[in-house]
């Protein structure tokens, strides 16, 4: 409810996120009187130090976007598991099946402890 009243920072169409953001605000487009659209995650961060609204970046690049910044704080959300679903994708005859494998492994460690305890599948 006191989302629908601050200014919501998206990235313009054709980019998925704002279709993500958009979900997890529970907002139908026809809400979003007030919004405010962007071009890079680094122009919603900007125009959110400029005081111009609110936006959601993927958490992945937060620390990046938002790294030595005293105008900007990180809110996480309040939902548990992940948000966003990821796949290597192969030739059917790549030669390295293993070692995708190995990565697969190694990304499902880091994600369960950056989440918490949160297992990833």
């Amino acid at each position: 409810p006191e989302l629908r009243n601050t200014p919501l920072l998206l990235l313009k169409e054709g980019h998925c996120l704002k279709d993500h953001v958009l979900a997890a605000c529970k907002f139908q487009p026809a809400e979003m009187k007030h919004s405010l659209m962007g071009t890079s995650l680094n122009t919603l961060v900007q125009m959110v130090a400029g005081q111009m609204g609110i936006t959601l970046v993927p958490e992945m690049a937060l620390n990046q976007l938002i790294y030595d910044s005293a105008e900007i704080k990180a809110v996480h959300l309040n939902e548990p598991g992940p948000h966003r679903k990821i796949a290597f994708i192969t030739r059917l005859n790549y030669a390295g099946t293993r070692n995708i494998e190995v990565l697969m492994k190694l990304f499902r460690q880091q994600l369960s402890k950056a989440r918490s305890g949160h297992v990833v599948e």
